[in-house]
């Protein structure tokens, strides 16, 4: 063997590669196994729909809601509450109840059974996310008042902040998860019966930081 030093020098490296690369194979696999994932959200569309409180015309919210398990195994999205939080700083909050057509909404303005038609059963909540998957509602949600007669006043209480809270069985409080401002300017004309769309806060900031970097 001393007459072939070269022989037992790449013998030696072959080893050590096939080791680490084995090594390295049983820890991707238990970090895959047993790593702790989270859902992570995305709410693309926040719509104000116009409801009658008292006389006055008040706001209740549809959101298009998609639910992200980065996770390897299945987490259970068990709840969703969503908070309108006033300059006051009143705090009234809003159920998910129902799962809302809001196309099919938009198109039947004028037909006095709009509501219905639109309402396309009870939000499915608790819901199971699947591993590494992406859930979407299939529809809106659409958010009442959780004690069936407080909502946000148009012509009181705006502007507004809405804040977006989940529970999951991995959770032990519920986690803020989205955030959106809402202006007066928003949602000024909204009225019983009628629809705001209202242009994402993050997207809005991030098109002013381009704009402001491009003007410099």
């Amino acid at each position: 063997m001393s007459q072939h030093p070269e022989i037992v020098s790449s013998f030696d490296w072959r080893l050590l590669i096939a080791v680490l690369a084995l090594l390295l194979a049983v820890f991707n696999l238990w970090y895959s196994a047993f790593r702790k994932g989270k859902l992570s959200f995305v709410s693309s569309r926040w719509t104000a729909v116009g409801i009658d409180v008292s006389g006055k015309t008040g706001a209740v919210f549809a959101l298009k809601i998609d639910v992200i398990n980065n996770g390897s195994k299945s987490i259970q999205l068990t709840d969703l509450l969503l908070e309108a939080k006033l300059q006051d700083g009143t705090r009234i909050f809003y159920d998910p109840i129902f799962l809302f057509d809001l196309t099919t909404y938009i198109g039947s303005m004028g037909n006095g059974d709009r509501i219905a038609k639109s309402q396309k059963g009870m939000a499915p909540l608790p819901a199971a996310i699947p591993a590494g998957k992406q859930f979407d509602f299939g529809f809106e949600l659409l958010f009442m008042p959780h004690d069936k007669r407080t909502a946000i006043q148009i012509a009181t209480d705006t502007p507004v902040e809405l804040n977006l809270y989940s529970l999951s069985d991995r959770d032990k409080n519920y986690t803020l998860v989205a955030t959106q401002e809402i202006s007066t300017e928003d949602i000024k004309s909204l009225t019983n019966g009628g629809f705001a769309g209202v242009l994402s806060t993050s997207s809005i900031k991030n098109r002013d930081k381009l704009i402001n970097t491009v003007a410099k």
